[in-house]
C-alpha cells in the first residue's frame, strides 16, 4: 500500500539530486511510519525499480524476513525516540531473489517541523560471504580476502598485524612484508593517534564487542590522511583469539557530502535568483534570492507557471525564439524584462538550461537570473556624465557636436538652413575668482535656465565649458530670426542675478554663424561663431556679431598675437615708453607715466590695444604686469642715481594683478630690491576695478597707502563711483579721462564735466591730472579751471626710457 507525497517535498534541487544519484552507496530517507521520501538511483536498482516507483512505498514491506522487518522497525524507533545514530546489519532479497547484505547507517533527520531517518547503506554482502567462509576454511580466507574491495587487517589484541589483504597494500602503498612489520597507531593513523585508546577497543572486541567507527588513515610512504570507515569484529584463528578489521576508504564519499553540504549552501546563498521548474514549467523550487528579487514569497510560486511574472514588454516572436533555443540547443541567456510583485517592471540577465536524465528525456528546466536594475541605473548615470553638463543639466560639448552633425545632415538633406549661436560670458570671471566657485556655480545654473526659455523644443543649447554657451538654431528663414534671438539673450543675461545676497551684473558677447552660408562642417561653423564671439567682446561686449571674410581675418590676426604673446615676455620683446607728466603752474615734468609697447621681430610695434586684451583674456597680463613693476623700478632707481631725486612715475595695474594676485607684496618687494622709497611709485587702477568689490578695495589700497605708494585712479568719469565711495578710497589723484578733454572745446557738456572732477578732486585733497592733451586751447582752459598736471602730445608722445632720459632728464 503506496501513500501520496510531493516529490519535491524536501525541495531537492536537480544539482543535489543528481549528486544523491551519482552516489554508489543507497541513500533513503522515510518517515516515522517507514514510508519513503526519498531514493536515489543505487537504492532503487537494489529492488530493480526506478526511484520514483519507490516514492511513497513502505521500507518495511520491501523486507521479507519478518525478523529481520522487525530488527529494522526497531532500530527505527531507537532512532527516532534517542536521537542517535545506529548501525545495523540487514540480509534482503534483491530484484533476482538474491540474497544480499547490508550495514545501514542510521541518523535523524529534522526537516521543516517532522523527524526523518536518513539511512545510508554500504552493501556488504561480499565482506559478509568473506567473513562466513573464514569460519569454514582458513585455506580460503587468502582468496575471500583478496577478492574484497575494502582493506582487511588481521591483528591480535596488541596490535601485532598477522595477515592483510591485497586491497589494503593497494590503498596503503605498501608491500606484503613491510605491512607486517609497520604499527597500527603510529604507521597507518593519523598523527597523534593513541595506541592506549585502540588496544582498549581492541579489548573490547575481543570480549565479543562489534564496532564501526569513522577515522582517520595515514599512508605510510608519503604520509596522506585520508579518512575511512572500520569496522571490528572478534575472529578465532587456530584457537587465537584475533581482530578482523575491515578498513574502507571514504574519501569520495566524503567529498560527494561536502559537495552537497556546498551546493545547498550555494544555492540559498547565491545573489543570482534561481528557479526550479518540471519538464512542463511548474514551479518546483525557488531560492531566497528570487524572492528578495521579485518580492514573491516561496508558497506563492511553488506550482505555478513563471508566466506571473511576464511583463508584456516582449512580443509572442521574443518567446518563441527564447524556447526554440531551450530545447534545440538546450540553453538560452538574454536579457529579459521583468515584473516584480508590486508591478515594478524591471530588467534581468536571465540563463534558462534544460536538464535531462540518463535516457535524454526532458526532466526540468534551471533558471538563473540577476536584477540589472542597478546596472541600468549605473548606465544611465554614465550617460548623464558624458553627455550632460553636471552643473546645469544641458548638454556637453560632446553632445552638442554630436548634435550638431545630426543637423548638418538634416539641413543638407532637406536643403535648409540653421543657426549656431555662440556666446560667452562678460565679467564672469571676475565674479568667479573674486567671490568663489559656490557664487559663479549658482551663476551658471542661472544663466542655463534662462537661456532654455528662449528657445524651442526643436532647438538645442549646451554649456561647451567654463562661461561659454552653445544654441543651435534649426530651421531658419531669415537671419533676422537669429538676431531676435541674440537681443532676447542679452536682455535676459543683463537682468540681475541674485545669489546668497549679492545683486551681480554680467553681461554677453555673441556670435552668429549661419549653415550653410559661413560654413558646410561642424568645424568650420565653431570656429567661424567663435570668431564672431571674439569680434563682438572686442567692440566693447554686451554685444552680438554675425561672421563675415572680414572678421575672419581679423580673428585670424587675434590668433596669431595669442600664438606670439605665449614666448614674447621670454623673448624680452616687451618695452616701456614713458610720457611726461608736466606741472600745470611751472610747466615743469615733474613724472611719468609708463606705457608697455610690444617690439614684434616680423610686425613691428603692436599697439597695445591688439595685444593688451588679448593678455587678459589668456591670463599672461599677470606675468606681464610684474615685469612692469620691476622694470619700472630698475629704470626710478638709474634716475635717481643721476639726481632726479623727486621723480615720480606712474604704473597701470591690471584686474587680475589687483584681485587675485597678491599685489601689496610684490610692489613692496621691488621697491625694497631696487632700494627706492615707494613714495616715488604712482599706482594707477580704472574707476571699474576698485568699485567691483568696495570693500575689499579699500582694504587693499589702505595696505598699499600704508607703506607709502601713491593711488591713482585712472579713466575718471567713465565709471560710476559716487562721492560717498570715492571719499572711501585713500587716494592721491584722479585722472580725468582722455575721451572729456577731447571733446574738451567744443562741448559744453565736456567742460562741465571737467570742471566738476577738478572741484571735486580738490574738495577731497586729490591733485587732478588731465590726460590727452593735445592743443594749447585745451591746455588753456584746463589751467583756468585749476587742474594740477597735464599729460599729452602737446608736450611728448609716450618714448623709449633712454630717449626719455636724454630730452628730459639730461642736467
Amino acid at each position: 500500500m503506496g501513500k501520496d507525497f510531493d516529490a519535491n517535498f524536501f525541495g531537492v534541487s536537480v544539482f543535489l539530486k543528481s549528486i544523491l544519484d551519482i552516489s554508489p552507496l543507497p541513500i533513503f530517507v522515510k518517515d516515522k511510519e517507514g514510508y519513503l521520501l526519498l531514493v536515489n538511483r543505487a537504492y532503487a536498482r537494489v529492488f530493480g525499480r526506478q526511484p520514483e516507483e519507490l516514492i511513497g512505498q513502505n521500507n518495511y514491506d520491501l523486507i521479507e524476513e519478518s525478523q529481520i522487518r522487525a530488527l529494522v522497525q526497531k532500530n527505527d524507533t531507537l532512532v527516532l525516540r534517542e536521537n542517535k545514530e545506529i548501525v545495523e546489519e540487514i540480509s534482503i532479497k534483491d530484484s533476482e531473489g538474491n540474497l544480499r547484505y547490508f550495514q545501514t547507517i542510521k541518523k535523524p533527520l529534522r526537516i521543516k517541523d517532522g523527524t526523518f531517518i536518513l539511512s545510508i547503506a554500504q552493501d556488504i554482502t561480499e565482506l559478509k560471504k568473506a567473513h562466513l567462509a573464514l569460519e569454514k576454511s582458513e585455506k580460503k580466507l587468502r582468496v575471500i580476502l583478496d577478492s574484497v574491495y575494502d582493506a582487511i587487517f588481521i591483528h591480535d589484541a596488541e596490535g601485532k598485524i598477522l595477515d592483510v589483504n591485497a586491497r589494503m597494500l593497494e590503498m596503503f602503498g605498501v608491500d606484503r612484508k613491510e605491512a607486517l612489520k609497520l604499527n597500527i597507531a603510529k604507521d597507518y593513523s593519523a598523527p597523534g593517534t593513541s595506541e592506549e585508546k585502540l588496544k582498549r577497543m581492541w579489548q573490547e572486541v575481543i570480549k565479543g564487542k562489534k564496532m564501526f567507527f569513522e577515522w582517520q588513515a595515514k599512508r605510510p610512504g608519503d604520509e596522506v590522511v585520508f579518512p575511512v570507515e572500520i569496522f571490528l569484529r572478534k575472529i578465532n584463528i587456530s584457537d587465537q583469539n584475533c581482530i578482523l578489521a575491515t578498513v574502507r576508504d571514504i574519501s569520495e564519499r566524503k567529498k560527494s557530502e561536502d559537495q552537497l553540504r556546498l551546493a545547498a549552501k550555494v544555492f540559498e546563498s547565491k545573489s543570482e535568483g534561481i528557479v526550479i521548474t518540471d519538464a512542463e514549467g511548474t514551479i518546483l523550487h525557488v531560492n531566497e534570492a528570487f524572492c528578495q528579487i521579485t518580492g514573491y514569497s516561496r508558497d506563492e510560486v511553488i506550482g505555478k507557471n513563471p508566466r506571473i511574472m511576464k511583463s508584456d514588454r516582449h512580443d509572442e516572436e521574443f518567446y518563441k525564439q527564447m524556447w526554440q533555443d531551450i530545447l534545440t540547443k538546450g540553453f538560452w541567456q538574454g536579457e529579459v524584462w521583468d515584473r516584480r510583485k508590486d508591478g515594478e517592471i524591471y530588467p534581468k540577465w536571465l540563463s534558462i538550461s534544460a536538464v535531462k536524465d540518463d535516457q535524454g528525456n526532458l526532466t526540468h528546466f534551471v533558471a538563473i537570473f540577476s536584477d540589472l536594475t542597478a546596472i541600468k541605473q549605473t548606465e544611465e548615470k554614465l550617460e548623464l556624465l558624458a553627455h550632460y553638463d553636471f552643473l546645469t543639466g544641458l548638454p556637453n560639448r560632446l553632445l552638442f557636436n554630436d548634435r550638431l552633425r545630426q543637423t548638418i545632415l538634416r539641413a543638407r538633406r532637406n536643403q535648409s538652413r540653421f543657426g549656431l549661436i555662440y556666446l560667452d560670458l562678460d565679467g564672469f570671471k571676475l565674479i568667479n575668482d573674486s567671490l568663489g566657485h559656490i557664487i559663479g556655480d549658482q551663476m551658471l545654473k542661472v544663466v542655463g535656465q534662462r537661456l532654455k526659455k528662449i528657445i524651442r523644443e526643436t532647438d538645442t543649447i549646451a554649456r561647451l565649458g567654463g562661461d561659454e554657451f552653445g544654441l543651435i538654431i534649426t530651421d531658419i528663414e531669415e537671419p533676422s530670426i537669429l538676431a531676435s534671438i541674440a537681443q532676447k539673450i542679452k536682455e535676459t543675461i543683463s537682468e540681475p542675478f541674485r545669489i546668497r545676497g549679492y545683486e551681480l551684473f554680467i553681461t554677453v558677447s555673441i556670435g552668429i554663424t549661419i549653415y550653410p552660408d559661413d560654413g558646410r562642417d561642424e568645424v568650420t561653423l565653431m570656429q567661424n561663431a567663435d570668431s564672431a564671439m571674439y569680434q563682438a567682446k572686442s567692440e566693447g561686449k554686451n554685444n552680438y556679431n554675425f561672421f563675415s571674410a572680414k572678421l575672419h581675418k581679423k580673428v585670424q590676426r587675434r590668433l596669431s598675437i595669442q600664438n606670439e604673446l605665449q614666448h614674447a615676455l621670454k623673448k624680452k620683446q616687451f618695452l616701456l615708453f614713458y610720457q611726461p607728466k608736466v606741472q600745470m603752474k611751472t610747466r615743469k615734468i615733474v613724472g611719468a607715466e609708463a606705457l608697455i609697447r610690444w617690439q614684434h621681430p616680423i610686425q613691428g610695434l603692436v599697439p597695445p590695444d591688439e595685444f593688451i586684451p588679448v593678455a587678459e583674456e589668456t591670463g599672461l597680463i599677470y606675468e606681464i604686469g610684474q615685469w612692469v613693476i620691476n622694470d619700472v623700478c630698475s629704470t626710478l632707481k638709474r634716475w635717481q642715481a643721476r639726481g632726479q631725486n623727486d621723480f615720480h612715475v606712474a604704473v597701470n595695474l591690471s584686474a587680475q594683478q589687483f584681485w587675485f594676485g597678491d599685489i601689496t607684496r610684490e610692489v613692496h618687494e621691488a621697491v625694497k630690491r631696487e632700494g627706492i622709497s615707494p613714495k616715488f611709485l604712482e599706482l594707477e587702477l580704472t574707476e571699474s576695478m576698485i568699485m567691483r568689490d568696495v570693500k575689499k578695495s579699500v582694504q587693499i589700497l589702505n595696505q598699499l597707502k600704508a607703506i607709502g605708494f601713491k593711488i591713482a585712479v585712472d579713466d575718471f568719469g567713465t565709471g560710476y563711483s559716487s562721492l560717498a565711495y570715492l571719499k572711501r578710497f585713500p587716494l592721491d589723484l584722479l585722472k580725468i579721462d582722455r575721451s572729456f578733454i577731447e571733446e574738451f572745446t567744443s562741448s559744453e557738456d565736456a567742460q562741465v564735466i571737467v570742471k566738476t572732477i577738478i572741484f571735486l578732486g580738490h574738495s577731497l585733497g586729490l591733485k587732478v591730472i588731465a590726460e590727452g592733451v593735445e592743443t594749447e586751447e585745451q591746455l588753456r582752459m584746463l589751467e583756468e579751471f585749476g587742474c594740477d598736471q597735464v599729460q599729452g602730445y602737446l608736450f611728448s608722445p609716450p618714448i623709449p626710457a633712454e630717449q626719455f632720459e636724454a630730452k628730459f632728464l639730461s642736467m
